[in-house]
């Protein structure tokens, strides 16, 4: 029953063993990390502790586009988004008017 509810409703974006995807962290050994308490916290609650690096980005854009995403890079001339589809995106710092 484990495997089919991760199936539906995290290896969109984790992947376990074989399975899932690369978005956000693999969750092959995540038992070695945590308790049984703690696992089924974080499945209940996915979101109330964010794994450092998988923060999410909404940068809006000069030419009116928005890119939604996980920071893979910054320097003083672009920014590097990977959105929920694995697609990376570079944006270019003087294109951007708001980074959240």
């Amino acid at each position: 029953e484990g495997k089919k509810v991760f199936l539906k409703s995290c290896a969109t974006c984790h992947k376990a063993g074989s399975e899932g995807n690369r978005i956000g962290p693999d969750l092959t050994f995540i038992n070695k990390k945590f308790g049984k308490p703690e696992l089924l916290d974080a499945i209940i609650n996915p979101d109330a502790a964010i794994v450092f690096g998988y923060e999410a980005w909404l940068i809006n854009k000069k030419d009116g586009e928005s890119v939604y995403g996980f920071l893979i890079s910054e320097n003083k001339k672009n920014i590097v988004l990977k959105d929920i589809t694995g697609q990376k995106h570079t944006i270019r710092v003087d294109q951007v008017t708001v980074k959240k």
